[in-house]
């Protein structure tokens, strides 16, 4: 495991004069990190992998309230994809219409049998 550790700035994590990297035993950790990853790229952003990331706005943004279910959906199958995830169990989203805002929840159970949770 050779993941490098982000801080809550989302820049890279220092450990004294180094980069820091997560352990084998940091898997909670590095399993919310790389969903927190996908959920804020914009499907065709990295250069590199077109499909990284979440299509906000190709398929979300713009939809109805009343079809929230679609983005659940869409967003449910990008974490299933995220490296180390055995099983999504829950994904909330939450609209707030007068703040044209989206946050959101979601948890993701690990290959080690352990939750992670993402908010975004």
């Amino acid at each position: 495991m050779h993941e490098l550790k982000l801080n809550k700035n989302h820049d890279l994590e220092l450990k004294g004069n180094s980069i820091a990297r997560f352990t084998s035993e940091q898997t909670q950790q590095r399993t919310s990190q790389l969903a927190l990853c996908v959920m804020k790229t914009n499907e065709g952003e990295a250069f590199i992998d077109n499909t990284h990331g979440i299509p906000w706005t190709k398929k979300i943004l713009g939809l109805a309230v009343q079809n929230l279910d679609v983005a659940t959906r869409i967003i449910r199958k990008k974490m299933q994809e995220v490296d180390g995830v055995q099983k999504v169990v829950k994904v909330e989203l939450q609209p707030n219409l007068r703040k044209r805002t989206m946050n959101g929840v979601v948890v993701l159970l690990n290959e080690q049998g352990k939750l992670a949770r993402v908010e975004y």
